[in-house]
Order: structure tokens, then C-alpha cells, then sequence
């Protein structure tokens, strides 16, 4: 009689985790959907006026609470993108690999634009690799591929993944970047000054300059890019859903958006 009454409640507290995760899918479906039409029909082009965009939106990922979950959205300009090897060497740098390894990781992400499935060193290197091993003939595709870098171990990647990008983006936008990068660039007390002033609503591209002494070259730009990172979580009871993607945003075009990466997770408690 124990065994079964433990056994019923055992599968009605099933059934209702399965309810759960089928109202937060709906739920993050509606988040994605909402943010994209919102997105599309608002204009992004950098204006005079400040806050030109509803009042709790920002583009350099902090979070957006919403209903049973939260949004986050970043500019791809405030990322570093993978296939840019001057970036990347620089990062690798901070990060705690030693100049030789920098400069050979990368050295390998630059070959691994070209097709893998011809690069021995490649295939011997990651034979026995726990990891599941692209072959295509192509570079990287998610950011998550990065691992199979000689020299990047789970510590380092754990740092480096949530400020990367595989949109091939050429210049970055130090204003879009978070806390944590622009840190990498620019030094206290005016960190803490631009932070303040992009929190308000009222950074623009000559007060950025004026604050931190960065000059809009060599791989600098004031302008905003043409794709989004958008990150969605929709969290009901012990079920939390989260869903994450690269959107290229052109309104005015035939095709308004398309996506560049899209990945999904789960997670029940």
C-alpha cells in the first residue's frame, strides 16, 4: 500500500513538472515573439534625444524582468568576435595564456576557417575527445566549438564564452560592451563614470570619448551593429527554460531578421 501511494505521488509530481515545462516553453515562444515584433518596430539608429527607446530596454545585457522569467539583449558590436584573430589574441592574452599559447590558439582558430575535415593536426589533436568533434567544412559555427582550442581549458572558457561572438564582426564598440570587458580597457574612476551615464540613458559617443581617452580607430566604433544577441528565460515553479540567439535585425528589408545562432536549454530542479 506504501510502494503504492510513494509511486502515485511520484508520477503526479511528473505529470505536473511536464505541465510546468510546457507552459514556460509557451511562455519563452512568447517572450521571443514579443521581443522580435517590438525589435522590428522601433527604431535603433543612435538619435539626439536620450532614452529614445522604451525606458527599461538596454543593449549591453543587463537583465530585463518580465513576467515568470527575464530578458537580456546585447549588441553584437559589444562582443569579441572569434574570427577576429587580433581580438582574440588579446583576450587570450588577458586570460592567462602564456604569449606562446596566444599567439598558437590563435593561429588555430585562423586555420579552422578553413575546412576541417583536411587538417590532420586537427583530428589527431582531438581524437579522443570527450567533447563531440565537428567536421564540416567550415570554421566555427558556436561559440561553445572554442573548447577544441589547444591552450583554452573549462576555467579559461568559462571567462571567455559570455563576452564571444561567431558574428564575423570587424570593429567593437567599447560603450555596448559589459562592466566586465570595458573594465579590460578603461580604468577607474571613469569606468564607474560611464557606467552611471549609460545606465541614465545619456552616454553618448562624445561623452565615451571625452571619459575614457579611447579613440574611435583601429578596431573602435561609436555605431551600433546590425545583429543582436537576445537571451530569454522563463522560470514556472522548479522549471526554468532559457533559449539564447543571434538575430541579424533589417526592418526595412525583405527579410527582416534572420537567425545566426540559436541555441536552447533546460533545467528542472
Amino acid at each position: 500500500m506504501i510502494s503504492v501511494v510513494f509511486n502515485s505521488k511520484s508520477q503526479l509530481i511528473e505529470a505536473e513538472k511536464i505541465q510546468d515545462r510546457a507552459d514556460a516553453m509557451v511562455r519563452l515562444h512568447s517572450q521571443e515573439s514579443e521581443l522580435l515584433f517590438s525589435l522590428l518596430t522601433h527604431s535603433r539608429k543612435q538619435q539626439s534625444s536620450v532614452l529614445e527607446l522604451p525606458n527599461r530596454w538596454n543593449f549591453y545585457g543587463e537583465s530585463i524582468a518580465i513576467p515568470h522569467g527575464e530578458v537580456q539583449i546585447r549588441d553584437v558590436a559589444g562582443f569579441f568576435s572569434i574570427y577576429n584573430i587580433k581580438q582574440m589574441k588579446y583576450i587570450f592574452d588577458l586570460h592567462g595564456i602564456n604569449a606562446a599559447e596566444a599567439t598558437k590558439a590563435s593561429n588555430d582558430l585562423n586555420v579552422l576557417i578553413l575546412p576541417r575535415a583536411v587538417i590532420p593536426e586537427y583530428m589527431q589533436r582531438y581524437i579522443e575527445s570527450t567533447e563531440p568533434l565537428p567536421i564540416r567544412n567550415a570554421g566555427l559555427q558556436l561559440v561553445d566549438e572554442l573548447r577544441f582550442i589547444q591552450g583554452v581549458d573549462d576555467t579559461i572558457f568559462r571567462q571567455l564564452a559570455p563576452n564571444l561572438t561567431t558574428y564575423p564582426s570587424k570593429t567593437l564598440n567599447p560603450a555596448a560592451m559589459t562592466a566586465e570587458q570595458m573594465a579590460l580597457y578603461i580604468s577607474e574612476p571613469s569606468l564607474s563614470l560611464v557606467l552611471s551615464l549609460r545606465n541614465e540613458g545619456k552616454l553618448t559617443p562624445e561623452s565615451f570619448l571625452e571619459l575614457t581617452g579611447l579613440e574611435y580607430d583601429q578596431g573602435f566604433s561609436p555605431l551600433p551593429g546590425n545583429a543582436l544577441e537576445l537571451s530569454f528565460t522563463a522560470v514556472l515553479n522548479d522549471v526554468k527554460l532559457t533559449r539564447k540567439l543571434t538575430v541579424v535585425i533589417n526592418p526595412y528589408e525583405t527579410i527582416p531578421f534572420y537567425f545566426w545562432e540559436y541555441q536552447k536549454y533546460s533545467h528542472v530542479n
